[in-house]
């Protein structure tokens, strides 16, 4: 199993595997190897050739991205799995992380949230953070998104959300075959869809705004008189989860290096 493999990287050296990657060959028709899951745990862009006409991408020429879906394991004693649920795979052909991009025959591949970059990266550190805290307490990490795929145009989303729609029938066989104790849904958009599959293990759900900075208008009415920062962030939805009956550790974060009040 491989590991994440970057010393700047606050999740550096966890295990990480790939429980739904047959889902994602089945329904997005993208060929994820051992030696490509091995890739995506060092922290550069890989690249792997586009879908062929004829699966869901027909007629999509911009699909620039996909993100597989991904379990953290825990160092410490288990207590459980829990499922972060986003939005889509999000890419920006001008990230000067891909450069020479091939955008006719290639897409990009990588990790929700970048796991396995560091926090010079965009603003994926709330993201690692929040994951962190999770593992410490015990808990397995699942991450993956509604849309695991993007395109500039955002064509790959159309089309009427129902059992016949792949995105919809892969993750109904995520949650189906994983033994995931919580979720936690991030933005209205997980929250939404969420709510329209089959939850056959009854898996605890918990909403929370998205951690993006595009979603801090929301957060403003969540978080009050607090400042709209990653520390408050990730303490909103530490409490909600605890309400929900994970057991989080009690601290304060103060910042990335793990300077913590306890």
């Amino acid at each position: 199993m491989p590991k994440i493999i970057n010393p700047n990287a606050i999740l550096n050296g966890y295990i990480i595997e790939f429980p739904t990657v047959g889902f994602i060959n089945k329904y997005y028709k993208v060929d994820i190897t051992p030696t490509d899951q091995s890739k995506l745990a060092h922290p550069q862009p890989q690249f792997l050739p586009k879908p062929k006409a004829g699966t869901i991408y027909n007629n999509i020429p911009d699909l620039l991205g996909f993100d597989v879906p991904v379990l953290i394991k825990t160092d410490k004693a288990f207590k459980g799995t829990i499922a972060i649920l986003g939005q889509d795979a999000l890419r920006d052909p001008n990230d000067p992380l891909l450069k020479g991009f091939n955008t006719k025959d290639d897409i990009v591949v990588g990790l929700p949230y970048a796991i396995a970059f560091d926090r010079s990266y965009k603003q994926v550190s709330v993201y690692h953070l929040l994951i962190k805290d999770i593992l410490d307490a015990g808990y397995d990490v699942y991450l993956t998104d509604i849309w695991k795929s993007w395109d500039d145009n955002h064509v790959s989303r159309m089309g009427r959300w129902s059992n016949i729609n792949p995105h919809k029938q892969c993750l109904e066989d995520e949650f189906k075959n994983l033994n995931i104790n919580y979720v936690v849904l991030m933005g209205g958009v997980a929250q939404k869809k969420f709510k329209t599959i089959p939850n056959p293990s009854n898996v605890v759900d918990i909403s929370v705004p998205h951690l993006s900075p595009a979603a801090n208008g929301t957060w403003k009415d969540f978080l009050k008189d607090k400042p709209v920062d990653e520390v408050n962030k990730i303490e909103f939805v530490k409490d909600e989860m605890r309400e929900k009956g994970v057991k989080l550790k009690k601290y304060r974060r103060i910042n990335y290096d793990m300077d913590n009040e306890r």
